[in-house]
């Protein structure tokens, strides 16, 4: 069914649930500022959804069990970016932007040419 939590940390979650867990569509907020906006599976960000960080950066693509996993862009406050395939919120295969769109780095295989 569809509702509401609010966790004892002050974070709430909104959305679709199944056996008490987020599940399907929902929301995610912290007090912080952090918030996730997308798939839920099993109570874990999974699928495809947006992470808004306290810091101002944001993550839009796929998750698999809490991380950013598969094919997303993180976009850092200061307006640089990485774009291509992640792992465990890591880049493995991506290019990374400066705030200008201009071409400043490449990630292959997780390390940074």
């Amino acid at each position: 069914g569809h509702g509401t939590h609010t966790y004892s940390d002050g974070a709430k979650y909104e959305g679709e649930f199944k056996d008490g867990q987020p599940q399907g569509q929902g929301i995610f907020a912290k007090p912080d500022g952090t918030k996730y906006v997308g798939e839920f599976k099993d109570g874990k960000f999974c699928g495809q959804g947006t992470h808004t960080y306290s810091d101002g950066a944001k993550y839009e693509g796929e998750f698999k069990d809490g991380q950013p996993q598969g094919q997303g862009t993180i976009i850092f406050a200061e307006g640089g970016k990485y774009v291509g395939e992640f792992k465990e919120f890591k880049p493995w295969n991506a290019i990374e932007y400066d705030k200008d769109g201009n071409i400043i780095g490449r990630c292959i295989n997780g390390e940074m040419k």
